[in-house]
């Protein structure tokens, strides 16, 4: 997966993953609230600068319906 220079949650892309084989992703995944990120972490977008200059492509789709 390469970054799109967008934001999503982790409930988004499970929303889309599961959606496309018709299953509820709430009944097969458990969240721990151990592992949710610190409050100072308000945004984080990944950058896909250097998939373009390595090798000259990025992102061509967000997480919508073709994820």
């Amino acid at each position: 997966m390469i970054a799109t220079n967008e934001t999503h949650t982790i409930r988004e892309c499970l929303e889309v993953a599961f959606g496309r084989v018709g299953l509820d992703w709430q009944k097969y995944v458990e969240i721990d609230p151990r592992h949710d990120r610190p409050a100072e972490v308000e945004l984080l977008i990944g950058d896909d600068s250097k998939a373009k200059r390595k090798m000259g492509c990025g992102h061509s789709r967000g997480v919508g319906p073709h994820y």
